[in-house]
């Protein structure tokens, strides 16, 4: 062959990178439909997760309660869970030694969800000292249950938090709002 001037037998490679305008476009489409067909499940993720919170959050005060009401020594009257608003545990809730110790202070629950006690009186549920047991004259005759549900759900499915005679803190996973 031949040369000729400038002829180097080598065909030049396009230097040219990134993404086209219909690439992008593809992209950002497609995006934005996965985006919308996931954000209402973010937002059930994050009721759930607000419920599966605060049910951890007043199981675990009512468990620290009766655990220092069984260190507490014979002769001491009993440890008190109080929520701040009478039977409404959603405002927040405070676990003090009875006669006005304050061992913990817990916050108000997101706007989201209820709390509402089935207990007698003021809504305490009350652990003698010093074996943990319910104080009967405080709750119900020594039992409490307390419903714990979103809002802006009815008929999805809540916590039902409830403490028997022995002391013993159960969890309902399925029980039903209305």
């Amino acid at each position: 062959m031949a040369s000729g001037a400038g002829y180097t037998g080598l065909m030049k490679k396009s230097t040219t990178t990134g993404f086209s305008i219909i690439e992008l476009l593809v992209t950002i489409a497609v995006g934005s439909i996965m985006l919308t067909v996931a954000a209402p499940s973010f937002t059930n993720l994050y009721k759930s997760s607000s419920i599966t919170s605060q049910t951890n959050s007043l199981s675990t005060a009512l468990q620290y309660a009766h655990d220092q009401a069984t260190k507490l020594p014979v002769g001491s009257t009993a440890v008190d869970v109080i929520p701040n608003a009478a039977n409404d545990w959603s405002q927040g809730w405070v676990v003090q030694i009875r006669g006005g110790v304050t061992l913990r202070t817990y916050p108000a629950a997101p706007r989201n969800v209820t709390m509402v006690g089935d207990v007698t009186g003021n809504g305490t549920i009350a652990f003698n000292a010093p074996f943990g047991y319910p104080d009967p004259t405080g709750n119900a005759n020594g039992t409490a249950t307390i419903t714990i549900c979103d809002n802006d759900r009815v008929g999805e499915t809540g916590r039902q938090l409830n403490v028997n005679r022995t002391g013993r803190i159960s969890l309902n996973l399925s029980f039903t709002c209305s």
